[in-house]
This record gives structure tokens, sequence and C-alpha cells, in this order.
């Protein structure tokens, strides 16, 4: 059924309810909600590191609150539809409350504050480890100045008082000591954990937890605490994600969350580095291995070897590779080159007795070193005899060198301006 020109199971999945405005752009990617749907696209904005990421959340967007800024629904940006929300009754919990947003003002961000009886929860079970046992997830926060319980939980996977899947919460002596902890069977018959992360009161953080097979690392700001040698076993079995708190009302996390990113994989170390010194560009952390242009979150070394500047637009997209700035430097590749170093198979498409068609244009088809056609790549044209000029448009006036972009078939083309017909 199609209601106000969006399909039903669309709007359900990207903002787990009907009825929102087809005019609207609450993602700010410069299109309606209309034309996202109409093409197929995300309405949220693209993540910078999409591969793997199953569940992610902004307070700067996809927040329903009512009028006293409580809260009701926070949206899951990634696509993947695990939508948290607080009814007030929760059918495996005791009820709690509702978080509070506070806008962003005076430099600090928006965020969403628990005060140790807050929650949001999934409706249904989540199922974000989606096979796996690997796992990374990434949280901005500013912890309160204490903890209402030994292990007060930032983010639980659980479905009660015992240990089913895994969950961020505080794990050491000290208040606000997270960690990551873990079941690692079906028998529930031992836990595993991460080496657990001190943490400031008050202060705007980069936590991160890694499990990567049998290893666990916790990082601060890119500080690390680990690696540990653990047990490789962590049992997926879907449960309901619960953000601030688990299953209790007294065992809930005190303090903001600005952000919260949820991988199902391990991220190596220069991807982690990577989203770190973005997260932290963004919300004004020092990050101890990289200076950061605060015009744009980016490294100012990166900034600096690949432009020459400081202050690039980190949306701008200047290689053409359909990836931002911002995306080229979190995955590692060259924002001015669009072959990342790595040259392609070119194939000529010309009849086999000439350099010239008999439809009077050239033609080549570009592939990388897999052969997958590379769309929008980049091919420079020369002519070298006869006196023939090139044209990127039929009827152009021609030049001795052009440059064309191969089209979704990987094909790039050009006419020929022949020497007969020149002035």
């Amino acid at each position: 059924m199609v209601k106000f020109l969006l399909m039903d199971s669309w709007e359900f999945r990207y903002f787990g309810q009907t009825q929102n405005d087809p005019s609207s752009d609450p993602g700010n990617v410069g299109r309606t909600l209309l034309q996202s749907w109409q093409q197929g696209l995300n309405p949220w904005p693209l993540a910078a590191l999409p591969n793997g990421l199953r569940a992610w959340y902004r307070a700067d967007m996809g927040i329903l609150m009512d009028a006293d800024h409580k809260v009701g629904q926070w949206r899951d940006l990634s696509g993947n539809g695990f939508h948290l929300v607080q009814t007030g009754d929760w059918s495996i919990a005791t009820p709690a409350g509702k978080p509070t947003f506070v806008d962003a003002a005076a430099g600090a961000p928006a965020a969403v504050v628990f005060g140790g009886y807050d929650a949001l929860s999934t409706t249904g079970l989540a199922d974000l480890l989606n096979g796996s046992q690997d796992l990374t997830v990434i949280v901005v926060i500013a912890p309160g100045t204490t903890q209402r319980y030994s292990n007060s939980t930032l983010i639980d996977m659980s479905a009660g008082d015992r240990m089913e899947s895994w969950r961020i919460s505080q794990a050491g002596l000290l208040p606000n000591q997270f960690g990551l902890t873990w079941s690692q069977d079906a028998a529930q018959s031992s836990i595993a954990a991460s080496p657990p992360q001190q943490t400031t009161a008050g202060t705007m953080q980069v936590l991160t937890v890694v499990k990567a097979g049998t290893t666990a690392s916790s990082y601060l700001n890119g500080e690390v605490v680990g690696p540990a040698t653990v047990p490789g076993g962590l049992w997926n079995m879907p449960q309901r994600l619960a953000l601030g708190n688990q299953n209790y009302p007294y065992a809930g996390f005190s303090g903001q969350i600005v952000e919260v990113l949820i991988y199902n994989r391990a991220l190596v170390g220069t991807e982690r580095q990577q989203l770190e010194t973005s997260l932290a560009g963004r919300f004004g952390i020092h990050y101890e291995t990289a200076d950061i242009d605060p015009a744009n979150g980016l490294p100012t070394k990166w900034e600096l070897k690949y432009f020459g500047h400081l202050g690039v637009d980190p949306d701008a997209d200047p290689n053409g590779n359909g990836l931002t700035n911002r995306q080229d430097y979190l995955s590692g590749s060259d924002p001015i080159d669009y072959y990342n170093g790595k040259a392609p198979t070119i194939v000529s498409m010309v009849d086999s007795d000439g350099w010239l068609n008999s439809e009077g244009f050239l033609a080549v088809m570009v592939t990388d070193h897999t052969g997958k056609l590379l769309a929008n790549a980049p091919v420079v044209f020369t002519a070298s005899d006869g006196g023939h000029l090139l044209s990127a448009i039929l009827g152009g006036s021609g030049s001795v060198s052009v440059t064309a972009r191969t089209n979704v078939n990987g094909i790039a083309k050009v006419y020929v301006v022949p020497a007969s017909s020149l002035p």
C-alpha cells in the first residue's frame, strides 16, 4: 500500500513509522524523501565507513521527542531498521524513563542525556552480528560524575540478568571505567571481556572497543588499553538492543551519548583511527595521534599531502570516484587520483582495420585489476597523427587532447574531427 506517496515498507525501514512528509529532507542530503524513495536511496547521510555498519545513531538527527525534549524514538541511520524507542513498558523489563534531548549550544554538540534510569530499545530482536563473532563499537560520550551501579550499562544486547550476548558497561573498580563483555557460547558457561578503559566525567570522548578473533582492545581518543588475548567465541544470538540501560532501572548509564556506531567486524587499525579522528574533529575532541582541521574534521597532514592547503571541502569529490574527501580519507583512498595508484586495464573498442571506426569516434573500455567495469573513470585521449583533432561532443571544434569519463558500462568515448574538415 502507498500512503502519502511513500511506500510503507520503505518508511518503516528508515523511520520506524509511516506518514512522513515526502517533501522534507530530515537527513540534509539534498533531496526530498520522495526523491530518495524513488531512487532507492537512504534518506540519511551516507556513512563514511559503511562496510559492516549494522547500527548508527546520531543525536543531531533522527530524534523524535515531546514538548519537554523527552526522547521517544532514536532512529537507526544505517538503513538496517534497528530503531530505538521508549514506550515506558518493556515486555522483558521493568518500565524505565525517557532520556532527554539537549540541543547543540555554546560549542557543545547535540546529545541524548541518560540519567541512570532511562533507556531506549529496539521493539524486536536485533541481529546485529549477522553471523559474525567479531565486533567494533564506537561511541562518543560524556559520562556523568558517577554511575548508579557497579556494572551500569551503556549498550546492552541481552534479555535479562544473564549475559546472553554482549554489552558495554562499567567493568572496572573505578567509576566510569567501561569495557566490552560477552558470552562465549549458548551454554553461558563463561564470560569474556576486553580491557576496561577509564573515561573522564563531564568530558566528551571517543570510546572504542574491538573484538578481533582472539584479541580485544579498548581505545579512548586513540589511546589503547590492551590488546588482550581472549577466547575467540562470541555467542551472537539476536537480542533486543538497548541504549543507556539494560533490563533494570537502577543499572543504567549516567551521562550524554552523542553518537554510536556498531560494526559486525573488527575494524583494522587505519579504519578505526580514520573514523575516530573524523568524530574527534566534528566534536572538538583532542585526538592523540592526529592534528585535526577544525573546519572539516580531516587530519591536517592528510590535507597538506594531497591538496597543499587546509580547509578543503570534506563533501567534495575531486577525483570523481563517487566518494567524498572525507570518505576517501576514511577508506585510505587518494582523493585526487581516481585509480588510487593502480593501473587500470584499457581495451580499445574501435574497428579492427584502423584506429578510427566507421562512426567517427574512438572508444575504450576501462576495468580494474579484477575485471570490474569502472564508471566515471577519467581517460585521456590524444591525437597523434594525421592532423586530426578530438572532441568530447559530436560536432565540437576539437583539440589535440581530450579527457573523457566512462559511462556506467565502463566505456569512454571521444569524437574525431578529421584534418580535412578543419579550416
